[in-house]
């Protein structure tokens, strides 16, 4: 009894080997990927923005605080503690300085719905709640 040998034609050896450099690269390429938030949840665009509204409102520029932090995340993605963060300033100015109760609970409510919509809901209702 004899075994024939099959030859693998040349084309897809070429394939394969090109098909492993990229899955290769891929798991490199994913593996340098930088965590997109630090410790305390917020993402990396929104730190910087988090930390001068926070300096404004601790030298009393409230409004000017409000208008930076509005302007400054139109542009960048945010994650759900970053939404939460910013209602939650929104709802601190309009209840401790304006006195603006009705505007300061449509903010808590938008606080609310920005965890209720969240997909670690039961996290961040044990974590705020």
């Amino acid at each position: 009894m004899s075994f024939a040998i099959i030859k693998t034609p040349r084309y897809r050896t070429t394939i394969k080997k090109i098909l492993y450099v990229y899955m290769f690269l891929a798991v490199i390429i994913s593996s340098c990927k930088e965590n997109a938030t630090d410790s305390s949840g917020y993402s990396k665009p929104f730190r910087p923005i988090f930390d001068s509204t926070n300096r404004l409102l601790e030298l009393n520029q409230f409004n000017r605080a409000l208008v930076y932090l509005d302007s400054s995340i139109k542009y960048i993605p945010l994650n759900t503690v970053d939404k939460f963060r910013v209602y939650g300033f929104h709802f601190w100015v309009n209840n401790r300085i304006r006195h603006n109760n009705t505007q300061a609970l449509t903010y808590a409510d938008s606080m609310l719905q920005v965890i209720q919509h969240s997909p670690d809901k039961d996290y961040y209702l044990t974590y705020y709640g």
